[in-house]
């Protein structure tokens, strides 16, 4: 299935549906701290190689949750690459429901599904919403269009996902990278001012 496909499909959403826009860890020492970037092309490399380990463990959590054991475990096996390429949205909104800010983000996501007897494999399409604000980037809104493990193609329509453990890994993310706790941008700085200047002979 080809990627600007699936892109095109997700183009279509009506947008009248929108998202609503805990504990966060912190490595940083004091000589060491951290830094969340600010720019969205550094940022979100690191978030999609980082989003399969946060979506199994929230995963692992939410079925610990009674009544939700009988449900067959899906586990997030890699994200793609970033496509920052925006769909224009001006056509699609009788009035603007996304800042001028905003900035689009398209990944992909290869997921397994464990049945008793099988494994089912199933490639899903995301296109995320992100807006800055005075704490970093936040995510405004995710739509997922899901893909049948059998055939490999979109069954049902794009849907808002927000709220779900995608929506939730990467909100999780973001929250820990503006804490401090993404070990990816340990960012060392002098310990005063000028330290490392070179000094005249």
């Amino acid at each position: 299935m080809g990627k600007n496909l699936s892109r095109n499909c997700l183009g279509v959403i009506l947008f009248s549906v929108l998202g609503n826009c805990q504990s966060s860890y912190l490595l940083a020492q004091a000589s060491t701290p951290l830094t969340c970037p600010q720019d969205l092309e550094t940022l979100a490399p690191q978030l999609l190689q980082d989003l399969p380990g946060y979506s199994n463990r929230l995963n692992q959590v939410k079925r610990q949750q009674p009544g939700q054991g009988l449900i067959p475990p899906a586990f997030i096996v890699l994200a793609s690459q970033a496509d920052f390429r925006p769909l224009p949205l001006n056509q699609w909104q009788y009035q603007p429901q996304f800042p001028d800010t905003s900035r689009q983000v398209f990944f992909t996501t290869l997921e397994r599904t464990y049945q008793p007897t099988q494994i089912d494999s199933s490639q899903n399409f995301y296109w995320a919403f992100f807006v800055p604000t005075n704490q970093g980037w936040q995510l405004s809104l995710l739509f997922a269009q899901y893909t049948s493990p059998r055939t490999q193609r979109p069954l049902l329509p794009p849907q808002d996902v927000t709220q779900s453990i995608i929506g939730q890994s990467i909100q999780q993310w973001l929250r820990d990278c503006q804490a401090g706790g993404i070990p990816a941008f340990r960012q060392r700085v002098n310990s005063s001012p000028g330290e490392n200047v070179p000094k005249d002979p």
